[in-house]
């Protein structure tokens, strides 16, 4: 054999074992450490998972003791004798107890194992201040209490309404020998001042008169013409106080209602400071803006999309829409994008680039 062909023997025999030895050591030792590397990755995701599992049931479990604690008791027919005792007495207590009045037992939903829903559904007639302080007592009840299908009728020839609504409560079925704490009703609930400031708060509700038939305002008269002397120019004015930061100005402003009044959407925004609320229509300056529309469409809570919210105030600022929902501050608005707004706006709006700017807030007068 020549030198040459001896070179190209040896040659391909230390390639051919440099394979060879490779494809032993990955078999032996890389294939290995790469199951491995994929059995830790899977075992570590189980675990995010089963952490992120835990976390929800202890807030689960905390949240259903809140509610355990809340009830009446475990016996429904003393449970449901005992709300109606409570609902008969602040129904008297608000001058709801006239000869119109009615309570009727009910239940509601029952869960094999869990709760049983008992209650009463109340039918009475009187003034709408009347109507609201018995809501507002209800509300500042102690134990669990779920208050729905409200329904307010105006009677003919009359300020009185006649108010039908389901209110009830839940008994748990606890396992045997399984005790928990209970609400002792006593006479708590019972002395709440209808004059304290909390009260108050719902005192918007009567003063809109929600039935009365639309009245327009009328027209101011103009001021008399007054001739005054020239006057001498006024001394220069003090330097005005630092303004305060726009977010943190918005911030006491709240969106509380959005009614329609004879086909006119408005927007009532009150002042978290003074208790204050105003009232605004479309086309009027708000949170920086012009109020472009009052949109009812169901959609989904930006901080959480399982829930929905039922309707906005629109507000456009220069060439961008903000959306600030129902029963938030003028600070959280947010930006809509082109498919979030209504087919009347989305035909005047012109889509732009993704942007965040700050513009000065016009805070309503207190």
């Amino acid at each position: 054999m020549k030198r040459r062909d001896k070179i190209i023997a040896i040659t391909s025999g230390s390639i051919g074992g440099l394979l060879m030895l490779l494809l032993i050591v990955n078999g032996l030792v890389l294939s290995p450490l790469k199951r491995i590397e994929e059995q830790k990755r899977i075992t570590q995701e189980k675990l995010d998972e089963y952490t992120v599992q835990k976390r929800q049931q202890d807030n689960a479990r905390k949240r259903l003791m809140e509610v355990a604690n809340r009830r009446v008791g475990d016996d429904e027919l003393r449970v449901s004798e005992t709300i109606r005792v409570r609902l008969d007495q602040l129904l008297h207590q608000c001058g709801l107890g006239n000869d119109r009045l009615s309570l009727k037992p009910m239940t509601g939903q029952r869960v094999s194992g869990a709760y049983r829903e008992v209650g009463w559904v109340v039918r009475a007639r009187g003034s709408l201040e009347q109507i609201t302080d018995f809501f507002y007592l209800l509300s500042q009840q102690p134990f669990l209490l779920r208050v729905d299908d409200v329904s307010m009728q105006p009677v003919a020839r009359s300020t009185d309404l006649d108010l039908e609504a389901k209110c009830s409560t839940i008994v748990l079925d606890l396992a045997k020998n399984e005790k928990l704490a209970e609400v002792e009703l006593g006479t708590g609930g019972l002395d709440i001042p209808l004059e304290s400031q909390e009260r108050q708060r719902f005192a918007v509700i009567t003063q809109r008169d929600l039935f009365r038939p639309y009245i327009p305002r009328p027209a101011e008269p103009a001021p008399p013409q007054v001739v005054r002397a020239p006057e001498p120019p006024p001394a220069p004015p003090a330097p005005a106080p630092p303004a305060p930061e726009p977010e943190l100005a918005m911030s006491r402003f709240k969106v509380v209602g959005l009614p329609t009044w004879n086909g006119e959407a408005e927007v009532l925004v009150r002042d978290l400071e003074t208790g204050t609320t105003r009232s605004y229509r479309c086309g009027e300056s708000l949170a920086g803006g012009t109020i472009a529309h009052v949109d009812y469409r169901p959609m989904p809570n930006p901080d959480n999309a399982a829930l929905m919210v039922y309707s906005r105030v629109i507000v456009r600022v220069d060439s961008d829409y903000y959306a600030i929902d129902l029963g938030r501050t003028l600070a959280q608005r947010r930006r809509l994008k082109q498919d979030e707004l209504p087919e009347s706006l989305q035909a005047v709006s012109v889509p732009v680039e993704d942007k965040t700017s700050t513009v000065a807030a016009e805070v309503p007068e207190s």
